[in-house]
This record gives structure tokens, sequence and C-alpha cells, in this order.
């Protein structure tokens, strides 16, 4: 539905950059075409560069084939276009993760947080860096933060403290051997 929306939108005006980051949307994601994704958002964010969307995905483009340099400069773009958006702030929290710069990282999704505390993209990439850094203690405790907002799982107080004790008995191969556990139905 996406793709003929944008084409349709596109045939009465081809200079709509919204249209062409769709269409790259769709050509990254649900088709790997990245030559042609990268093709729609080149043109996306020359027709409309006041579009922040269109350099936050073409920056994922970028990250998607390690071009690190260019995927910044992109996420950049669309942070001085909305610096107060959690979104994407997020985004290149989760951007210079992937780049392996994890102090800059956590400091993007703090920021995401600060706009928006329940934001559980913010929570979710702060809980991967803080496990990439081997900054257990807060990864565990960013883990029963997620648990408490994703309103897609039931929260169980009863496996929270379980799981807590498992990290306070074993550490961090305690807790994940514990989750594994339960989330395999073992206990």
């Amino acid at each position: 539905k996406v793709e003929g929306t944008a084409n349709r939108a596109l045939a009465l005006s081809p200079s709509l950059g919204e249209a062409h980051a769709s269409l790259g949307f769709v050509r990254l994601f649900h088709e790997w075409d990245w030559p042609a994704a990268e093709r729609e958002f080149r043109r996306a964010v020359a027709v409309s560069p006041s579009y922040a969307t269109a350099h936050q995905w073409y920056a994922i483009c970028f990250a998607l084939k390690r071009k690190w340099m260019e995927a910044k400069a992109e996420m950049k773009q669309a942070l001085e276009l909305e610096p107060s958006s959690p979104v994407m702030h997020a985004d290149m929290g989760q951007l210079l993760y992937f780049a392996q710069e994890y102090d800059e990282a956590i400091e993007h999704c703090r920021r995401a947080l600060k706009f928006d505390s329940k934001f559980l993209n913010g929570h979710v990439y702060l809980y991967q860096i803080y496990t990439q850094k081997k900054m257990y203690r807060e990864a565990v405790e960013k883990y029963f933060e997620i648990q408490r907002l994703d309103v897609s799982t039931a929260y169980e107080a009863r496996v929270e403290a379980a799981l807590r004790n498992a990290y306070a008995r074993e550490g961090i191969r305690g807790f994940w051997r514990a989750r594994l556990d339960y989330v395999t139905g073992a206990t």
C-alpha cells in the first residue's frame, strides 16, 4: 500500500521528498534493494532537505553498509532539524552503538529519554549498549525497566524477583541463564 500511495503522489508531484523517502523505506526494509533505497533517499533529501525522517532513514541505509561517516552526517542533519525528537536521538544512539562508539551512544539514548522517559527504543538501545560495555548492573536494571514499560509483554513481579536473585547469586551469567529458563519454560 505504501508503494502504491507514494507512486500516486509522485505522479501528481515528482518533487515530494516524503514520497521518495517512503519508497526508499520500502526498498530498504521490505525488498532489501539497497541501491534503489539509496537512490530514493538521495532524491528525498535533495527535494525536501528539511524532512528529518528522510535523513534518518538515509542514515540507516548508510549504516547498513557500514558507511559510518555518511550515516552520522545524515543523522546529525536529522537531529538539527528535530533536536528534541526522542526517535532521532535514540536512532543516533543505535547507529553509534553499531559503530562501536558506546559512550556517545549512551549520551544520545539518555537524551532521547529526557524528552520521553517512556520511549521504549531508547531503553532497549541502552540495555544493548550497557550489555556490550559489560555494564551489567545498569543493563539488568534497564531490562526490568523495559519489562515494566513494554505493553506487549506481561510483567510479573515474581519473575523479576527470581531474575534479580539469579543475578545477585551468579552475576550476569546467572541472570541470562534464569531468563533463558523462564523464556523456554524450564522453570
